[in-house]
């Protein structure tokens, strides 16, 4: 990864005139916060209102959230997520827009824990 890139554990992006500092935490790798990096731009032209770690009141806190008045419009996470976090956000907000990014990973063993 280029040195450019990582400046004091932080990563910097712009994306359509808006700019996102994602600091990585020392138990995360570096990976981790380029996906979450990669989700917010990817999902930020259709939900404006999308931060990052934030809690909203709920057991589990999101990688990325956009809000809304009742439940989160959009939930992401990047890298592993557990059985019981993905059984517990999936039931308590059927309606919500979820997006999951894994690396170097195949999608099929995802797929399958969703669907249980």
């Amino acid at each position: 990864m280029d040195s450019e890139l990582l400046l004091g554990g932080k990563f910097t992006f712009r994306v359509g005139g808006k700019k996102q500092v994602f600091v990585k935490k020392p138990v995360e790798h570096h990976r981790h916060v380029v996906m979450k990096a990669l989700l917010w731009a990817l999902y930020l032209p259709e939900y404006a209102q999308l931060q990052v770690e934030i809690s909203i009141g709920f057991r589990y806190k999101p990688d990325l959230v956009a809000p809304g008045n009742e439940a989160p419009l959009f939930w992401a996470e990047a890298g592993r997520v557990g059985n019981q976090k993905l059984k517990h956000v999936i039931q308590r907000f059927p309606r919500t827009h979820f997006a999951f990014a894994v690396w170097g990973s195949s999608l099929s063993s995802m797929t399958a824990r969703i669907q249980r």
